[in-house]
């Protein structure tokens, strides 16, 4: 498994949800199916809007699923969800919820976008702590926004 923790400086917090639509695009331009994973339905709408209008020259096919993983239609490429199972099929994790969900050995890429907002880097400095516990070594990306 492979873990990376993008590291914003610059941008705030609408930095760190605007960068999880550019990083999402990427990923979904290299075929790899994605679950993006936050804390509650309003984190899931307000992803949902911006990955349809982040960018004029972009197109990312997501669906947000609002109860159990089954709901995701097996041909969307990304999903958006916040409980505590995420669909099969998927093998990068976007985590950006306070905490790391316990399905996240289910994939094969973890990816932590870390804002540039201190009580955020607390978070994450945790989450970095965590994944080594766990015997990972995750690697860092420096990313001025």
């Amino acid at each position: 498994m492979k873990v990376d923790f993008y590291i914003l400086s610059g941008g705030g917090e609408s930095g760190h949800t605007r960068y999880t639509c550019r990083l999402t695009e990427k990923a979904y331009k290299l075929k790899h199916r994605i679950y993006i994973h936050v804390d509650n339905s309003v984190d899931a709408q307000q992803l949902d809007e911006l990955l349809w209008t982040f960018s004029q020259n972009s197109f990312v096919p997501h669906e947000c699923i609002n109860g159990e993983a089954d709901e995701a239609t097996p041909e969307s490429p990304v999903v958006i969800g916040y409980n505590d199972h995420a669909p099969d099929g998927y093998g990068m994790l976007i985590n950006l919820s306070q905490d790391i969900p316990e399905f996240y050995k289910k994939f094969d890429r973890v990816a932590e976008v870390v804002a540039d907002a201190d009580a955020l880097r607390q978070t994450s400095r945790e989450h970095f702590r965590f994944y080594r516990e766990q015997g990972l070594t995750p690697d860092t990306h420096q990313i001025s926004l």
